[in-house]
């Protein structure tokens, strides 16, 4: 059995235990609320993170480690769709990746 007095600033605890058992029980309750939470805020980050990014030519080439001609060879037999704003060409990170772990298996 715990009892918990709280001071009147509901900040401080005193913890009385008498039984080991109820002390895990409560620590494992403690423990899965904070777990929850971070799943949570994990979840919201991630989803924040899925939105579209967009990276050039430059930065598909540095990030995967192929050559330009590589990238070109990859548009034109239609494996990685490029995307004109302008005079630039932008390349869906996302779809990117897909595709180079489609192409190591």
């Amino acid at each position: 059995m715990i009892q918990i007095f709280k001071y009147a600033t509901m900040k401080n605890k005193i913890l009385i235990i008498q039984d080991v058992n109820d002390l895990a029980e409560m620590l494992t309750e403690q423990i899965r609320t904070v777990i929850k939470e971070e799943l949570v805020n994990l979840d919201k980050k991630h989803k924040k993170d899925e939105r579209k990014k967009y990276i050039t030519r430059k930065e598909v080439c540095a990030h995967f480690n192929i050559s330009y001609p590589t990238l070109y060879r990859f548009i034109n037999n239609e494996i990685i769709t490029c995307y004109k704003v302008g005079k630039r060409s932008l390349f869906n990170l996302k779809q990117i990746e897909d595709i180079m772990i489609q192409k190591a298996v």
